[in-house]
């Protein structure tokens, strides 16, 4: 409920005070950085907030163990669902100054791009490298049971995306030794110890779940990369680059909010035609910091087509942005191998992030190709794609391939304070890829890539992949009129993933909240002298209530009548059943659920509005377990 009313302050704070305030100032200039800087400055506040927080209710986290719903367990759920609303959260953060005000054993000169959870359990060295998605974690959930446990990662360690680290229990952890490296999609559980030459690491160690660095094998040499110990000229210049990358997200707001700006210079220019500037006389006299102009207090269904329209633009300037950034910007050279802070090598990781985040924005939409294509990838007619991790410029693509969501194309990596790119990533035509591979140098034409593959160097042969390391195996050929389909089905593919749910969705969305703004309005023109608290906290509620309202007629209700349990389990991939679980996807990202209950009690509730069938005593700390719900048992 807290995660509730959190939303609703910051929509009501917007539309009764920020935005009011953004039409009477004078001043342009601070209009446009007060608007930029705010959200971002929020996520900043709510780390700082989340720090005292966890030192006030947990203190230090120690090894050990605890019940689940224990008061132990209720205080860390506190603190994490506010640390995942701030920078701590992961995502756009790198650098180990955003973690080492929570956890000093976190060198400066890391490279963390996930979130971190249990903060005093993790030690990461000098130089070491943690991407995401996942968590770097002290905290794992065994048999009902809460397990802390010591996480080392030691000096110039690298671990690489997808990868699973848990930590150990039972006894004291080992570390992650000098200059290891794991590569992606490794499983890392329990005492795994590197050796201190990773060179004589062989690939045994690997299929046991333990690390390898094996000079070659992931396209670049990484003889020579620390030298003079973890503590020399490297780790210095890195500290300072990771002040950098903790601002990041402060250099960048402005590119984000260009539209909102536009949108309140556009508001300015129709109130001073329309209404001159006697209603701000009016405002300064009454002292009403949340008066609008007549011409909306007048018209107030304005709300409720302004809100949809700048959705929309917002949209399209988020997928035009990258493509300014990849055609604006120089190219990556292939072969790179630069510090970290070097200009290109901060371009570089600039553009694999604008990219990657439009790609996850457009999911399924077929359009997803002829975008990648504008960036500046090289792709063959007939490629379908969702949600691809790719530096434009290093790949290619053949003809008639197919990726589900979650693939990795390319062969940068940023290890040791360096990033680097040993090859372009040559992907064969008619080849296949499942969700959540990596591949690095590319495939041969006709390949079958599986699930969570990595493919570190290009195959000999063409064939079927699966597995780390990736392992050949036959499959049954598929049937050959699956991607047959009418001219009308094919039309609506076209219209349904890149027009409905890539606009529609979020404009009903915002549609929700005009409709909150307009009735705010109707029963609130201005706040009272008087009583202006308790109608804020009204508000608020409405605000809520209405948030809730749309998220079960439209998430639960409605997906489940368009996609439910009695459709055909097996279908052409343009039949309507296909489009509909696309449909019920976007809607879900877009209409989120109002209530956090991962971790807690009410998760299976939850479930079950959805339609999975949920035993008793269920539990789990992630919030989406399932992908298709209504198939859940």
């Amino acid at each position: 409920l807290v995660g509730v009313l959190a939303g609703a302050f910051s929509e009501v704070f917007a539309e009764r005070f920020l935005y009011p305030w953004s039409i009477q100032c004078d001043d342009l200039r601070l209009v446009f950085v007060v608007t930029a800087l705010l959200p971002v400055i929020q996520r900043y506040v709510m780390a700082i907030f989340a720090i005292i927080l966890k030192w006030a209710l947990i203190g230090k986290y120690r090894p050990g163990t605890h019940s689940i719903y224990s008061t132990f367990y209720l205080k860390h759920w506190i603190v994490e669902q506010i640390a995942r609303k701030s920078i701590l959260g992961g995502g756009d953060t790198q650098g180990g100054w955003n973690f080492s005000i929570g956890a000093s054993k976190i060198s400066l000169s890391a490279q963390i791009t996930t979130q971190v959870t249990g903060y005093d359990l993790i030690s990461v060295g000098p130089l070491a490298s943690v991407h995401g998605p996942y968590h770097l974690t002290g905290i794992n959930y065994i048999g009902k049971r809460m397990v802390l446990g010591v996480q080392k990662i030691g000096c110039g360690a690298t671990l690489c995306g997808a990868i699973d680290c848990d930590p150990t229990w039972g006894r004291r952890g080992r570390p992650l030794d000098r200059r290891a490296r794991a590569p992606d999609r490794t499983y890392a559980s329990g005492p795994i110890e590197a050796s201190a030459d990773a060179d004589a690491m062989d690939g045994a160690d690997l299929e046991k779940g333990g690390f390898r660095g094996k000079s070659g094998d992931d396209g670049g040499d990484r003889q020579g990369s620390i030298s003079g110990g973890c503590c020399g000229d490297a780790h210095m210049r890195m500290v300072w680059v990771g002040a950098l990358f903790a601002f990041f997200p402060l250099l960048l707001a402005p590119l984000g909010y260009i539209v909102a700006f536009l949108g309140i210079w556009l508001s300015r220019q129709a109130i001073q035609y329309f209404n001159g500037t006697a209603w701000k006389a009016q405002a300064e006299q009454e002292m009403l910091p949340d008066i609008l102009p007549p011409i909306f207090m007048d018209n107030l269904w304005v709300f409720m087509v302004v809100m949809p329209l700048f959705t929309i633009l917002n949209e399209i300037w988020s997928l035009l942005a990258p493509v300014i950034a990849c055609k604006v910007l120089p190219t990556a050279p292939v072969g790179m191998d630069l510090p970290l802070f070097h200009p290109r090598a901060l371009i570089a990781a600039m553009k694999i992030g604008m990219v990657t985040r439009a790609s996850n924005n457009l999911g399924d939409a077929s359009i997803q190709a002829w975008y990648l294509r504008r960036c500046g990838a090289k792709i063959g007619k007939g490629s379908s794609m969702s949600e691809q991790t790719m530096l434009p410029e290093t790949v290619e693509i053949g003809e008639n391939v197919f990726f589900a969501s979650g693939n990795t194309l390319t062969s940068m990596e940023v290890d040791q304070g360096r990033m680097r790119i040993s090859s372009r990533t040559v992907i064969g035509s008619n080849s296949f890829f499942g969700n959540e591979n990596h591949v690095s140098k590319g495939v041969l034409p006709g390949t079958f890539v599986g699930l969570r593959t990595w493919v570190p160097r290009m195959p000999g042969s063409a064939g079927s992949l699966f597995g780390n390391p990736a392992m050949k195996f036959g499959r049954p050929s598929a049937s050959g009129d699956s991607m047959d389909g009418t001219r009308f089905q094919k039309f609506w593919y076209h219209f349904s993933t890149s027009v409905v749910d890539l606009f529609f969705w979020k404009a009903l969305h915002s549609f929700e909240t005009g409709i909150a703004m307009t009735l705010g309005r109707l029963i609130w023109p201005e706040y009272s002298d008087t009583w202006w608290g308790l109608q804020f906290v009204a508000e608020l509620a409405l605000f809520a209530g209405i948030g809730i309202l749309g998220w079960w007629l439209v998430s639960v209700r409605f997906c489940r009548c368009i996609y439910h349990d009695k459709v055909p389990l097996e279908n052409p991939f343009y039949s309507s059943v296909i489009m509909r679980w696309f449909n019920a996807n976007k809607i879900r990202k877009v209409f989120k659920p109002p209530f956090h209950t991962e971790g807690t009690m009410w998760h299976a509730t939850m479930m079950r509005a959805f339609g999975t069938q949920v035993g008793k005593r269920f539990f789990s700390p992630n919030q989406d377990v399932m992908i298709d719900p209504i198939f859940g048992r």
